[in-house]
């Protein structure tokens, strides 16, 4: 555990305990004392270094609206079966759920807040394959989103979801 705390509310949010423990140091970081808001100057990876295989960084431009991978861990691209560092979010990078992603990552961009996301991966037949992820915007020096910091894990559960894709805001 980074942090000298356990947020036992925090640990019940999340299946997947990497993603509870990058929460924890997220919401340590000082924060802007009018928004509230993390700068990306102050999170430091290196702090992190043994979850970087679960993290995806994206960088956000606003003119236009556009999310590209700067970098994906290892455990991520081993488990999806690609790399998708340095590609941009549109088309079909991601086939249907392409405008699913965006539309979530420009929530979390646009209230610049943390999200926890739970997706359906529906591919090769397979069933109960879950995404959990973890989004934590990070802001630059106008208060502007221009990285988010993206976390998962695929899980196999017993069932499907209920919903293909469920989308929470973190306090």
């Amino acid at each position: 555990m980074i942090c000298a705390y356990e947020d036992k509310h925090v640990t019940a949010i999340f299946w997947e305990p990497r993603l509870s423990e990058l929460y924890i140091y997220w919401d340590s970081i000082k924060k802007d004392p009018v928004t509230g808001r993390t700068a990306q100057t102050d999170f430091d990876l290196s702090a992190i270094g043994h979850l970087l295989p679960i993290i995806n960084i994206i960088d956000v431009s606003w003119k236009p609206l556009q999310f590209r991978h700067r970098s994906v861990g290892n455990d991520i691209i081993i488990q999806m079966g690609r790399d998708v560092s340095g590609k941009v979010i549109e088309g079909d990078l991601y086939g249907f759920a392409t405008q699913d992603v965006f539309n979530s990552l420009t929530l979390v961009a646009r209230e610049a807040r943390p999200y926890r996301r739970l997706a359906q991966l529906d591919w090769n037949g397979t069933e109960g394959v879950v995404l959990e992820a973890l989004e934590l915007p990070l802001v630059d020096d106008h208060q502007n989103v221009a990285v988010i910091i993206r976390a998962s894990q695929i899980t196999k559960q017993g069932s499907p979801l209920s919903q293909r894709l469920q989308y929470d805001p973190l306090p």
